[in-house]
């Protein structure tokens, strides 16, 4: 196995650290990841709060300054709800996403080129391996991304169904529409649980 992996050609490598020193070392490398984690992450933070900021004031901009008809055309709740929910969301694939898929890349990168410099036949069969189960992933990945804008959709509505409960309150009280109310939400409610954990599911 080792002539197969190739580690024959590390067989003269031989350093003279002892324990303290490679002690010392663990320790500092296990502190420089810890500083570089928290850059990072602060970091994407800080760019993923200002992004969304800047994209919910260009979007009510935009909003605002669209025709009567659009709005005539598209529920009051729903339009708050994308701008809130859905900026979220994107949010939350800047700072967690990108910065995983940073990650994940530039960890790829350095362990593909070890690969190749400890064992190239080892990393062909690594290669022949993982080209099937990314395109795998990738099927996946595409059908989790429309459940996903479907689960968006079906928390819009909900929003709407709050906010049209909420706001006309006094015809909701008038004509004692309060359980008819309960039940259309929690309708809607049932069906975003459902499409949320099929993603899940497909997620996982």
């Amino acid at each position: 196995l080792g002539d197969y992996i190739g580690v024959e050609a590390a067989k003269g490598w031989k350093t003279s650290w002892g324990i303290d020193q490679w002690a010392l070392f663990l320790f500092a490398l296990v502190l420089i990841n810890m500083l570089s984690s928290f850059f990072e992450i602060y970091w994407f933070q800080v760019v993923g709060e200002r992004a969304a900021a800047a994209l919910r004031s260009r979007l009510l901009d935009r909003l605002v300054h669209l025709p009567m008809a659009f709005f005539s055309m598209n529920r009051a709740g729903d339009l708050a709800s994308r701008i809130l929910a859905d900026v979220s969301l994107l949010q939350e694939g800047w700072v967690n996403d990108m910065r995983n898929a940073i990650s994940y890349v530039a960890m790829a990168s350095g362990s593909i080129v070890m690969l190749f410099v400890v064992s190239p036949t080892l990393a062909v069969f690594v290669f022949v391996i993982a080209i099937p189960i990314i395109l795998v992933a990738a099927c996946f990945g595409k059908k989790i991304g429309g459940d996903a804008r479907r689960v968006q959709d079906q928390l819009g509505q909900t929003s709407v169904i709050a906010e049209e409960a909420i706001h006309g309150i006094l015809r909701v009280k008038t004509f004692t529409n309060e359980g008819y109310e309960n039940r259309r939400f929690a309708r809607a409610i049932a069906g975003y649980l459902d499409s949320a954990l099929k993603v899940a599911r497909h997620r996982a």
